[in-house]
Parts: C-alpha cells; structure tokens; sequence
C-alpha cells in the first residue's frame, strides 16, 4: 500500500478545506437533448446528449450489454483513470453488483491497485463483520482490494449517530483527496440507488454527504444524492426485464429524486447504464 496515499488520506481529514461544487441546476438554462446510436461487435448504445445554454453538459449513455461482460465497461474506466491519475475513489455497492465489483478488482494489478481508494455506497448498521453487511457480503464473494485503501463505514461499539459522523467524514476525506471519483451503483425495479429508496428521508436534495433512517429490515446508512453527484464518472449496473420501466423512465423522463433516485446519474459528467433492455431511444 502507499505510504504517502495513506499519509494524504490521514491528514486531509485532520485539517479544514474548501469543497468545491459544480452547479448543474441553474433552472434559467434551457436544457434540449439529442441522441446518437451506436453499434459496435455485439454492444448497442444511445447517447443522451444534454444540452444547456447551447453547451452539452452531460452525455448519459445507455449501453445494452449482457451480466458476463458488463463488468469490462467499468473495468477500462478505472484503468484509464488510474493510469492518469495519482489518486483514484471507486464508489462501490452491495447487492446484485457484488459479482461485477469482484470481477473487476481481480483484474486490476497489484501495482494499479495502490493507487486506489474503495468506498461503500451504502451499507446495514450494526457491529462490524455482521452477516447483512455489505461489506461482509464483498468479502464473502472473493473481494481481494489488493494494496487499495478500504474505507471503513462500520465501527466496534459506535452508535448509528457516531457511525454517520465517522462516515460523513470519512467520505468527505475520500472524495477531496481523490483526483477522479467514479461511482458504481445498481438500480431496483423502483428506481433506487444506493440506500436511496424513493419517497425515503434519503431521497431528499441536501448537503448532508450521509443519511441514515430504518426501513426494514434494515437500518440503512447511504451517500446522500449530493454526495455522489460529486463524482466526474458514474455507472448504473441493471439487469433483468422486471427493470425495463425504471430504465425507460430514466431515459425518457425528468423525474424527481425523490420519485427516482436514479435521476442523479444525470448531474454526473459521464454517466453509462449498463443494461440488458434497452440500448436505442424511441
């Protein structure tokens, strides 16, 4: 592991600092949208091009993949990321994207992998190790981070208000120190992200980076919206036909966050949905 990317990780979260945003809702600009098809081998794509004040503020592109090769998308975005940079943050989730964060840890070398840093979207309260964990459940599906720095949420003995304050922080430190943040996340047939389940106090446009509630059987612990808009690349990873409409809304409509979480890719720079629905926009 590198000494000076620890030692920079340690410091930055001892000192105060200035946290800069980009504004993407200036409600003053007319946003138009325009789409681009592409077909290459056997990957389908649509561009969604989002254009505000005649500048294209955003290209969300739907790339119709299958579950076996889903994984090499995000896979050549942290290798060129890594490649061009001295301090990479891979947000990753739990859920039906374990397998992909697994696949594409292995194939990062050892070398690449001390250059990154690894954090949860979301995670279950409760003793660290504990069996609903997501972090549990990484290790358990063969998660190797290799020489990478894993960011803890869960602490021995804390209360939720600590753990909340302690992952605040620490993801506040993640971010700032990094030099590219790419987030992945999955996507329910409801349209959440992360712990971000719609109508849920976490669904909400705040400047809190944490936010935590119950909804059972969980008490969930999340990045708010705010916190992962701040990412330069982000990957929403959805398989199955039972997510078709949430993916066609996602497309087609401008949804609240608090009716679609999902709708927060759209404030992130690059934003790829991976799925096996759709790949052309009607």
């Amino acid at each position: 592991m590198s000494y000076g990317y620890v030692t920079f990780f340690i410091l930055k979260a001892l000192v105060d600092y200035v946290f800069k945003t980009h504004n993407h809702n200036n409600s003053s600009n007319k946003q138009s949208y325009s789409a681009n098809f592409d077909s290459t081998s056997d990957i389908k794509s649509v561009t969604i091009n989002i254009v505000t004040g005649g500048v294209i503020t955003l290209a969300l592109r739907f790339i119709k993949s299958d579950e076996a090769t889903a994984w090499t998308e995000i896979f050549r975005a942290l290798t060129t990321a890594l490649k061009q940079h001295q301090r990479v943050l891979w947000v990753v989730p739990g859920g039906s994207n374990i397998p992909t964060v697994v696949k594409v840890m292995a194939a990062i070398s050892n070398n690449e992998s001390a250059k990154l840093a690894i954090i949860l979207s979301d995670e279950r309260f409760g003793p660290p190790g504990h069996e609903n964990s997501n972090l549990v459940q990484l290790y358990k599906a063969g998660f190797n981070p290799k020489k990478a720095i894993v960011v803890p949420v869960l602490r021995s003995m804390a209360t939720l208000t600590t753990t909340v304050d302690l992952y605040s922080k620490a993801a506040q430190t993640a971010f700032t120190a990094a030099d590219n943040v790419i987030i992945q996340l999955g996507m329910g047939a409801d349209g959440h992200v992360a712990g971000i389940l719609p109508s849920s106090p976490a669904a909400v446009e705040t400047k809190k980076w944490v936010i935590s509630y119950t909804s059972e059987p969980f008490t969930r612990i999340t990045l708010s919206p705010f916190a992962l808009k701040q990412a330069q690349q982000g990957f929403i990873v959805a398989f199955g036909k039972v997510k078709q409409p949430a993916l066609v809304n996602l497309r087609d409509k401008k949804l609240p966050i608090k009716k679609q979480p999902a709708q927060l890719v759209k404030k992130i720079p690059k934003a790829y949905i991976i799925n096996d629905q759709i790949g052309v926009a009607k």
